[in-house]
């Protein structure tokens, strides 16, 4: 992918900024930040197409995230244990695209930014929500 093609979102902040997906040309548009950790930040985001909630998780780190994503769909394609299902989120989308913090920044401050999209479950509280699979 050339540089050029890669998508820039400018703004202090990633919330209300909106991505548009080349894989499927979905837009999302990150909220609220949910929580961060050593391997990246998750957000609240919406389909602008079907306005459902979303989960999305961004880094700077390729590699983590491509494992991530790569655990997460194996997972998902080998559900060996029927209690299971539904606890491990589906990867709906995945890309990247270019932070820039503001319009007067140079490109060559942009931070490259990965990401991949779930769906939002609704709770933080995991055995909220495996009492919800029930």
């Amino acid at each position: 992918m050339k540089s050029e093609d890669i998508q820039v979102l400018v703004g202090d902040t990633l919330e209300d900024l909106t991505i548009c997906n080349s894989v499927d040309n979905r837009y999302i548009t990150i909220k609220a930040p949910i929580g961060s950790g050593q391997f990246g930040s998750i957000y609240h985001a919406i389909d602008e197409h079907s306005n459902s909630s979303l989960v999305i998780k961004i880094s700077e780190d390729q590699r983590v995230l491509k494992n991530e994503i790569k655990a997460l769909i194996r997972i998902n394609k080998n559900k060996f244990n029927k209690e299971a299902a539904g606890l491990v989120p589906d990867v709906n989308t995945y890309g990247l695209f270019c932070h820039r913090k503001s319009e007067l920044s140079s490109p060559k401050h942009d931070v490259k930014l990965f990401y991949y999209v779930m769906p939002y479950f609704g709770s933080t509280n995991l055995e909220q929500h495996v009492e919800n699979c029930k």
